[in-house]
């Protein structure tokens, strides 16, 4: 049988850190649309799999969103 380690003090203040970042993140994304939503959380280095989660949305509509908003800046 194997015995969990607990993770170290160095491990769950990063953990904590990224857990108090997606909170920041989330804040500021109040009151703004999907799209300005998903452009918001990119800007501030997010992956897609990651603002889906933050969010609440498929990843899919992120990625579709996301290709549909660079293609309007190469405008």
């Amino acid at each position: 049988m194997k015995i969990k380690q607990s993770k170290s003090d160095n491990e769950l203040l990063q953990e904590i850190s990224n857990k108090l970042s997606d909170l920041i993140a989330i804040n500021g994304i109040l009151n703004k649309n999907k799209e300005d939503q998903i452009i918001y959380l990119a800007n501030q280095g997010y992956s897609n799999a990651d603002i889906s989660r933050l969010i609440g949305i498929p990843k899919g509509t992120v990625d579709v969103i996301r290709a549909k908003s660079s293609k309007n800046k190469k405008k």
